[in-house]
């Protein structure tokens, strides 16, 4: 939605204005939804531009003061979710007239607009917008929290096409104090246990995932009419295969998104983990393909390996925007003895040899790495050996300069996997030689010749 322009005196109540004109200066009309409006700021002081979300709370008390508890919510979980894929939250409270929350400004739009026939987006960009989603929603899922409103216009888009999701008003907490707000969520995206008074749990949003998924694929909603035919279909018809709508849809990917949309609870994804992967291998040929083309695949790929077992999901994308996967057949050299580089390489496929000089100093696997001496040393950055493919290789080459300028939290985890690199590389070394040396004790003496 194109921001709209605004005077100071349209921005909500008066003292909410008073409050946080001070900071904030508002310019344009963003939206409006169930019970809050948001602008499009600046803030003054960070000098960039924010979101407000705005709520007047005294029109919102119900018969059962539902809204204000909706969002009181969305004010409790501010600032709490720390998520890429999630959008930011910097600042929320509540005053005189109603309540207030300010967020990142994501320029992109929502994704409402792609679930139309002719606006769709490529299967490729759909594939990594579903996985990220996935991936935030395992992460406030792994907190006791269920968003329970996840569609299209909730999703969120920054400058530069990522997905963010947005909207936790309608959240339910499993641990949470508060008396929770049951049967809320959009009436197209409920699953349709719903109907039958089912507790919410995570398959919940695992069904309006697949639902918009099924949307933003093929353009059309899998049922339509009114709310009683809509409640009758979910619950006794099965969805239209996605072909019916197009037939460039790889048929692994409509097979998660239908699973995803099950009628049968029990038929369904229950586990956000087995989803995401689903949806990462999608496009892959096979689960053990040496295809790691996209975003997702790279993500499902590095967290199945043991060198960055300690590593988190903002530090696993991050890691993915600063590498390079490469492919080499067998014979082929990936660095030199010699060669000047801080390129950190890690093995996702095949093996390869490690030689110096002429000879083999080592053989190695999938999830070794290598090239962290040159890394380390900013003096020298020579590469100390050889490194050759034995078989076809598939390595993920993470760029030396640019994982120094990323986050200190990455270039920190980076630090301690490369230690434990090392050290298991020295622990190596030691029980080869004590082999060797058990090998050469072995030997019977032979000191005199024959003539």
């Amino acid at each position: 939605m194109t921001p709209s322009k605004i005077s100071s005196d349209q921005f909500t109540g008066p003292s909410i204005a008073k409050e946080l004109s001070a900071r904030y200066k508002i310019s344009s009309l963003i939206g409006k939804g169930g019970c809050g409006v948001v602008y499009l700021a600046y803030d003054q002081f960070e000098q960039r531009q924010v979101a407000i979300k705005v709520a007047q709370l005294g029109d919102a008390k119900d018969a059962d003061g539902r809204l204000h508890k909706l969002w009181m919510n969305e004010i409790r979980l501010s600032g709490q979710l720390k998520h890429p894929f999630i959008v930011d939250t910097y600042e929320a409270g509540l005053i005189e007239e109603g309540g207030y929350i300010v967020m990142e400004y994501l320029p992109g739009g929502t994704l409402k607009p792609f679930v139309q026939p002719d606006k769709l987006l490529p299967i490729e960009r759909v594939v990594e917008i579903l996985f990220k989603v996935c991936k935030a929603l395992e992460y406030v899922y792994s907190i006791g929290i269920l968003h329970r409103d996840i569609k299209p216009s909730n999703i969120l888009l920054d400058q530069n096409g990522d997905a963010k999701v947005s909207d936790f008003g309608s959240c339910y907490q499993s641990n949470g104090e508060e008396t929770q707000v049951l049967n809320v969520g959009t009436f197209d995206y409920v699953p349709p246990e719903q109907f039958k008074n089912v507790s919410p749990n995570v398959q919940f949003d695992i069904y309006a995932t697949g639902l918009m998924a099924y949307q933003l694929l093929t353009g059309h909603a899998p049922y339509s009419g009114t709310s009683e035919s809509l409640i009758y279909q979910k619950l006794y018809v099965d969805p239209p295969l996605l072909s019916e709508w197009r037939q460039d849809i790889p048929a692994k990917l409509s097979e998660v998104v239908l699973r995803a949309i099950a009628r049968d609870p029990t038929q369904r994804y229950s586990e956000w983990k087995n989803l995401s992967e689903d949806i990462g291998w999608s496009l892959s040929a096979s689960r053990n393909s040496q295809e790691i083309n996209n975003d997702s695949s790279k993500y499902t790929s590095l967290s199945q390996h043991e060198f960055f077992r300690e590593f988190n999901q903002k530090e696993l994308w991050e890691t993915v925007q600063v590498s390079t996967r490469m492919l080499y057949k067998p014979g082929e050299k990936v660095v030199s003895e010699g060669d000047v580089g801080t390129s950190i390489y890690v093995i996702i496929a095949g093996e390869a040899d490690v030689f110096k000089g002429n000879l083999k100093i080592n053989h190695m696997k999938p999830g070794s790495c290598f090239g962290e001496l040159a890394y380390l040393d900013k003096a020298s950055q020579l590469r100390t050996a050889s490194v050759v493919a034995s078989t076809m290789l598939v390595v993920l080459c993470i760029e030396g300069e640019r994982l120094r300028m990323s986050s200190d939290g990455l270039q920190a985890r980076f630090s301690g996997a490369l230690l434990r690199a090392m050290l298991d590389k020295i622990a190596q070394s030691d029980s080869r030689y004590i082999a060797m040396a058990e090998r050469m004790a072995s030997k019977p003496l032979n000191s005199a010749r024959k003539p």
